[in-house]
């Protein structure tokens, strides 16, 4: 594996992912929960967001480490089947535990998020953006380029279909 600065180690935890995973997984599973009351959205997406804040800043991490791994199968292997895998079976379990009504259609988006978000993580990570530690820009310096990444993600996307 190939990556990073010279002596850089990736983090085990990484906030920058976490924080954005959990922001946009809470309202789509308060969504599908919406139909069952206010206080039930209300549970169920404070609870996806607790859980993919922690979760997500583990497989970012992951995601950070293997973001040059050769050969790239394997990095695909592990972004797009072990981390949403691993993910959504604790997703699962923990909407189980809690008694969400709607965690089949709510784990069911969470899982077409989390191939999207994956994609655009292990994307923006190879061009030097979202990654925590030593490795990392200021996070305001990762924000601003958003917009670029986004469109360099969509070109990628695009481009792999070819």
């Amino acid at each position: 594996m190939r990556g990073g600065r010279p002596g850089g180690v990736s983090p085990v935890w990484n906030w920058k992912t976490a924080l954005f995973s959990g922001l946009y997984r809470a309202p789509g599973f308060a969504a599908v929960s919406w139909r069952f009351g206010v206080e039930e959205a209300a549970r169920a997406g404070a609870a996806e967001f607790a859980l993919f804040a922690v979760m997500a800043g583990f497989t970012g991490a992951l995601t950070q480490r293997v973001r040059n791994l050769r050969p790239v199968w394997a990095a695909s292997l592990i972004v797009l089947v072990v981390i949403p895998l691993c993910l959504h079976s604790v997703e699962w379990l923990a909407h189980t535990a809690l008694g969400s009504v709607a965690k089949g259609r709510g784990v069911a988006l969470s899982l077409a998020m989390t191939v999207v978000a994956e994609l655009f993580n292990w994307y923006v990570m190879r061009q030097g953006a979202m990654l925590a530690g030593r490795e990392g820009a200021p996070f305001v310096a990762d924000v601003k380029r958003i917009p670029a990444l986004i469109g360099g993600f969509l070109c990628w996307v695009a481009g792999a279909g070819r």
